[in-house]
């Protein structure tokens, strides 16, 4: 047997969790963010019995103490680069002035729009992104020992300490 409540539970949490949401959302951050991963996730909502997608935009910020902090989390319909054109101007109205180093997807428009708020910024593709873009060349059936291969690059400390079996 499920838990039961009475039906106006769920409002009257909701009624008091949203204005500290938003509290947090709007809260002044940090001046400078030595690295920042932007990225949103995807998952499927059931809506009026229909189900569809919805993306929750997410901003992890790392500081000059090396302190992680949660910048924003979102929810819209899905990823664009003019919704995060939107959180990058709300991030600079909170305080932050300058991100030094920017992880992010292959999402078109994405660098542009971050070169647009914090043109100093150092952009790079995150490597979980780099490495499902490399994939998309690899046959199916080299992509294992592709892997191997492509571990070694990664964890390599010098560009000679890199023991490659991958013949192109």
């Amino acid at each position: 047997m499920g838990l039961r409540s009475r039906p106006t539970t769920l409002s009257n949490i909701t009624d008091r969790v949203i204005p500290l949401i938003r509290e947090w959302q709007q809260r002044p951050l940090q001046s400078v963010y030595c690295f920042v991963w932007m990225d949103a996730i995807h998952y499927k909502v059931k809506e009026d019995g229909k189900v569809s997608s919805r993306a929750v935009y997410n901003i992890l910020g790392v500081d000059n103490k090396g302190i992680k902090d949660l910048l924003g989390m979102y929810v819209a319909e899905s990823e664009g680069s003019r919704f995060w054109l939107q959180l990058l101007n709300d991030l600079k109205a909170r305080g932050v002035e300058d991100m030094l180093i920017v992880s992010i997807d292959n999402l078109k428009g994405f660098a542009e729009a971050i070169e647009l708020v914090f043109p100093k910024a150092e952009i790079q593709s995150c490597i979980v992104h780099q490495i499902r873009n490399t994939l998309k060349y690899v046959a199916s059936k080299d992509s294992r020992e592709f892997m191997k291969d492509l571990k070694t690059v990664y964890q390599a400390i010098t560009k000679k300490k890199q023991n490659i079996t991958w013949m192109w």
